[in-house]
């Protein structure tokens, strides 16, 4: 029996430090994302990559096509 991902039915707790939670929420609200979904898509980045993933707001360094 293959594993269903059409949608999400299974709940994890996670307990971050205060700072993490600040951060969750500042990087939350700046994609424009709620707190559990952005966990998701963290979660998911780290387990399988950045393979088709959009760019975070202030991630990394820019492109050499992005320019100055």
């Amino acid at each position: 029996m293959a594993a269903d991902n059409s949608k999400r039915v299974n709940c994890v707790k996670v307990c971050f430090t205060d700072r993490e939670y600040i951060d969750l929420n500042r990087v939350a609200a700046t994609e424009g994302r709620s707190k559990a979904d952005m966990a998701y898509w963290l979660v998911r980045r780290g387990m399988y990559g950045m393979v088709n993933a959009p760019v975070m707001v202030d991630e990394g360094t820019k492109r050499d096509s992005e320019g100055p």
